[in-house]
């Protein structure tokens, strides 16, 4: 059974691509949540549509379900690649969906804590 991080392993809201890459890097939602990326993308497709629609993520979401999310996110992202082209404006719109799933994966952690 993985071990959920602490909120000092967990990058801050407002972190770089790479510090995103090195927590996503962290778990392997191939192997924890399984299936590879059809499977996971076909998975999270409802899940990114609530988001989009409500802007938040389901209640039950919890933390595997959503550093799950944010691995693919990353690895969608890499597999991409045009993000290293991106600057200003452009980078922060990239990172505003990565860091709302940074920033739920705090909350869920900060909520067990407290």
């Amino acid at each position: 059974m993985a071990v959920d991080p602490t909120l000092e392993q967990i990058p801050t809201p407002d972190c770089d691509f790479e510090a995103i890459n090195r927590f996503a890097e962290t778990y392997d939602a191939y192997e924890r949540i399984g299936g590879g990326p059809e499977h996971l993308l076909a998975m999270y497709d409802p899940i990114r549509t609530e988001w989009t629609r409500s802007g938040d993520f389901p209640d039950w979401m919890g933390i595997d379900l959503l550093r799950g999310l944010l691995f693919l996110m990353y690895r969608e992202a890499r597999f991409d690649g045009t993000y290293a082209y991106l600057s200003g404006a452009e980078y922060d719109r990239f990172l505003m969906p990565f860091r709302q799933v940074i920033e739920a994966i705090r909350r869920s952690i900060a909520g067990k804590s407290g």
